[in-house]
């Protein structure tokens, strides 16, 4: 027995040392049935705080990795947050053209790793438990640094007393923005 578990387009060639070679007519080993999710390219393991994610790309694979393209009548990617304190932004449904459905305007706000799963709602044949992707994870860093929070430990310091101050350099969405290094000055003023 011949399997084959890549689909595509096929040739034998049967030889020997006593006869002469023969190669066969091409034929078609089609896909399996749909088994599971897939991304089409490994998601980044780290976005920015506020930027659009580069696009994640998932198909509908069968058992094998060949991307089943019209098994189903209807297919809806689903992408569901499944951690992170704040809200991820941009479209989290997608009807999957040709067995693949690109979110491209992912957003989040707040740096912290967050992880999400993607389900498929698939209609239209006999039904098959499609398996998701879950607990994908994602590292979200901070943004460039864009101004500073300033506070004092003490709301009514006393004259001739030190004053314990800190400075906190933040992104436009609230992160601290750890990776800068420039220098900071203070001046007063006397209102």
């Amino acid at each position: 027995d011949l399997s084959f578990t890549k689909a595509g387009t096929y040739t034998l060639k049967a030889q020997s040392l006593e006869l002469a070679s023969e190669t066969s007519s091409a034929f078609e080993i089609g896909v399996a049935l749909p088994d599971h999710l897939s991304f089409v390219s490994a998601p980044p393991s780290e976005v920015v705080a506020g930027e659009i994610w580069p696009a994640l790309e998932v198909q509908l694979v069968d058992a094998y990795e060949n991307r089943v393209p019209g098994y189903f009548e209807s297919s809806v990617m689903l992408l569901e947050q499944t951690s992170g304190s704040a809200d991820l932004e941009g479209t989290l449904q997608i009807v999957a053209e040709a067995g693949v459905s690109r979110f491209g305007d992912l957003v989040y706000e707040k740096a912290e790793d967050i992880s999400f799963d993607v389900r498929c709602v698939c209609t239209g044949h006999e039904p098959i438990e499609v398996r998701a992707l879950e607990n994908v994870r994602m590292r979200v860093v901070p943004n460039r640094a864009r101004h500073f929070l300033i506070t004092a430990a003490s709301t009514r310091p006393v004259a001739g007393e030190p004053v314990d101050i800190q400075v906190t350099v933040l992104d436009a969405y609230g992160n601290t923005a750890t990776g800068y290094t420039g220098l900071v000055r203070f001046r007063t003023t006397d209102l």
